[in-house]
């Protein structure tokens, strides 16, 4: 992908940090869709529901890459994209979950400084990032063949093995509750 051409610094880093967040939620999307269809069949039954947090996703994921079971025979090429991927998750979290701000001072280089509040040994605690505008532009260039590869590998599982979408009953209605702060 050829760098866009961004008319100010702060275009540039919303960009490419937007385009660095797509490209991982793709990755969670479609590791999640083959949990579910895997999940819904005997060979993986027994190793448990689906659980919400994504670092226990990617434990059910382990455990259905290690198990005997159709998805075994694709363990190594999803490990191979996946690992790369994933070697990134901390930039991802502050990406998605952090505040940004831009330095574009002419003395220094255009960087961008993330915070965020998360967990640290038990404790709310402030949590901070900072990465040039140009490590931000090579990591998300650099994620884009590894997540191609990683849902062209899954779409494949899909089509070869028959894994089918889980069946919804239409009529059911999505509850959507009101969270209250």
């Amino acid at each position: 992908m050829n760098k866009p051409d961004l008319a100010t610094p702060a275009h540039e880093a919303i960009f490419w940090r937007g385009l660095f967040i797509h490209r991982y939620a793709g990755v969670e999307h479609a590791v999640t869709e083959l949990l579910l269809r895997a999940t819904a069949y005997d060979d993986y039954k027994p190793l448990g529901e689906l659980p919400f947090s994504w670092p226990k996703r990617l434990k059910l994921l382990t455990r259905i890459l290690d198990s005997e079971g159709p998805v075994k025979a694709y363990a190594d090429r999803i490990r191979e994209n996946l690992i790369p991927i994933t070697s990134v998750e901390r930039h991802r979290h502050m990406l998605v979950h952090g505040f940004m701000s831009i330095n574009v001072r002419r003395d220094a280089p255009r960087s961008l400084y993330i915070k965020s509040h998360d967990w640290i040994a038990g404790q709310l605690g402030e949590v901070s990032m900072e990465l040039t505008i140009e490590e931000l532009i090579e990591m998300t260039q650099n994620l884009g063949p590894y997540v191609k590869s990683l849902l062209g590998c899954i779409s494949h599982i899909f089509r070869e093995l028959g894994l089918e979408p889980i069946s919804v009953d239409p009529r059911t209605e999505l509850e959507l509750k009101v969270r209250m702060i």
